[in-house]
């Protein structure tokens, strides 16, 4: 019991560190202008037509775009970049909370600050779009006609609409899946670059996650589909799985194995990492 709390106490303090760091508020300022950018003609494509949009379902697509994905994703490793956390301070940290209970803080942390982010990226839209806004069960009027006909173009909003998202799951469980998978793909890229950074002592391990982000968008113009299962960043983007239009995509199942698969065997690589290393020399 004492190693948990020091293991909540390590995580608690490093995700508090790093919400207050001048680059993650730059990262998320930025992102902020980005989506206002995707969201300016959408708002005025609801307000001609006196309409709502659903909350879920319009978050769901905004995230299962390759360009917002690779931007986002870039934005959560450049904020994580520093990962395992070691300054000055956290070198109290380190001699209170002892080594391995420390590193399993960090890596708590890591995972935390994805889904915090992802959450950042929800109430973004909702600060954008506050007053059209709905959060009914079905996909609703708005996400049907921008989906089923060239409404959007017309607007030009420049972000898919899924038909086959509504043709397969219902809105919620559609928002539940796309946010798992998301989180999925994101928190693997920084877990290689936690363990990068763990081997060299260095920020390298950037690079590594940001050229895994860069793969997805390769996957996406002209690979074969039966390649996709490489790119373990492509699995954590909704449309590039099977939706029963073409046998060769990645079914749904088989994109979750390979992303806990990779996602504990990285963790099991960080703590032996971390178990053969003297955290407290030479640390980054």
């Amino acid at each position: 019991m004492a190693d948990v709390k020091r293991c909540l106490r390590t995580c608690g303090y490093s995700l508090s560190k790093l919400a207050f760091t001048p680059k993650s508020a730059v990262v998320l300022a930025l992102l902020f202008f980005r989506m206002k950018d995707y969201y300016r003609n959408l708002r005025e494509f609801l307000l001609d037509y006196e309409e709502t949009i659903n909350a879920f379902g319009l978050m769901s697509n905004l995230i299962a775009s390759a360009q917002f994905y690779l931007i986002a994703g870039i934005g959560l490793m450049l904020i994580l970049s520093d990962a395992p956390f070691y300054d000055q301070a956290q070198q109290y940290v380190l001699a209170r909370a002892r080594k391995m209970p420390w590193l399993v803080g960090q890596l708590l942390c890591v995972l935390a600050a994805a889904g915090i982010f992802l959450l950042a990226l929800l109430a973004m839209q909702h600060l954008m779009l506050w007053d059209c806004l709905d959060y009914g069960r079905g996909w609703g009027r708005a996400i049907n006609t921008l989906a089923r006909t060239s409404m959007a173009d017309g607007y030009g909003i420049h972000m898919p609409f899924s038909r086959d998202f509504m043709r397969l799951w219902s809105v919620r469980r559609c928002f539940a899946l796309s946010m798992a998978l998301c989180w999925g793909g994101y928190t693997v890229c920084a877990l290689v670059m936690f363990n990068i950074n763990l081997v060299t002592r260095s920020k390298a391990g950037l690079l590594a996650a940001i050229l895994m982000l860069l793969l997805d968008m390769v996957m996406d113009f002209g690979v074969d589909v039966r390649y996709y299962v490489l790119s373990v960043a492509s699995l954590g983007r909704l449309p590039l799985l099977n939706t029963g239009n073409h046998p060769y995509y990645p079914r749904p199942a088989l994109a979750m194995s390979v992303l806990w698969g990779s996602f504990f065997l990285n963790l099991a690589a960080a703590l032996g990492i971390g178990r053969r290393s003297e955290l407290s020399r030479g640390a980054p």
